[in-house]
C-alpha cells in the first residue's frame, strides 16, 4: 500500500489533500464553537449545520454532473479558491469581532454549495489510478480518519478561533 508514495504525482496529491482536510476539520470545529459562543443554542448549531449540509444533499447529483462535464482540474482550482475565500472571510469577520450568526449561516450555506461540485470532482482525480500505484485509493480514503480522532482540529480551534477559520 505504501508503494503508492513512490509515484510523485500521488505523493503530492495525498499530501495536499491531507493538509486541506486538516483545514476543513479545523474550520468545522471552530465554526461549531463560534455558533455556540454567539448563541449558546444547540438549535442554532443544528440550523447552521443544516445550512452547510443541505446543499450537498440536494445538489449532490447536480454537482456530479457538473464535475463530469467540466475539466476536473480547473473545477477543483475554482472550488478550492472559493472554499479558501469563504474560510478567510469568516476568519476576518471573527478576528474583527463583527461576525453575526446570519453571516455564519450564509457562509456555511456557501460552503455547502461549493462542496457540491468539489466533492465529486475529487473522486476520480487520484493520480495513482492513472499511474498504477497499488494501494493509492486505500491511502486516499484513509487520510480523513486520523484527523477526526487525533483532536488536532479541536486543539487548534480552541487555541485561536479566528485563525482556525483561516487555516484552510
Amino acid at each position: 500500500m505504501l508503494a503508492a508514495f513512490r509515484v510523485p504525482a500521488f505523493s503530492w496529491y495525498w499530501s495536499g489533500q491531507l493538509l486541506s482536510n486538516i483545514g476543513t476539520w479545523s474550520q468545522s470545529v471552530a465554526q461549531a464553537w463560534l455558533v455556540l459562543d454567539l448563541t449558546h443554542s444547540s438549535v442554532a448549531l443544528g440550523t447552521i449545520t443544516m445550512l452547510q449540509t443541505l446543499p450537498l444533499l440536494v445538489l449532490a447529483l447536480v454537482g456530479g454532473v457538473v464535475a463530469d462535464r467540466l475539466a476536473k482540474r480547473q473545477l477543483l482550482v475554482v472550488t478550492q479558491i472559493a472554499l479558501t475565500l469563504q474560510a478567510l472571510t469568516l476568519g476576518v469577520l471573527v478576528a474583527a469581532h463583527v461576525v453575526t450568526i446570519f453571516e455564519v449561516g450564509l457562509l456555511a450555506f456557501f460552503l455547502g454549495l461549493t462542496n457540491a461540485p468539489n466533492d465529486p470532482a475529487q473522486q476520480p482525480f487520484i493520480p495513482a489510478r492513472r499511474s498504477g500505484a497499488v494501494g493509492g485509493r486505500a491511502l486516499v480514503s484513509s487520510r480523513v480518519q486520523p484527523l477526526r480522532t487525533t483532536g488536532l482540529s479541536a486543539l487548534q480551534a480552541s487555541a485561536v478561533p479566528a485563525e482556525a477559520h483561516m487555516v484552510r
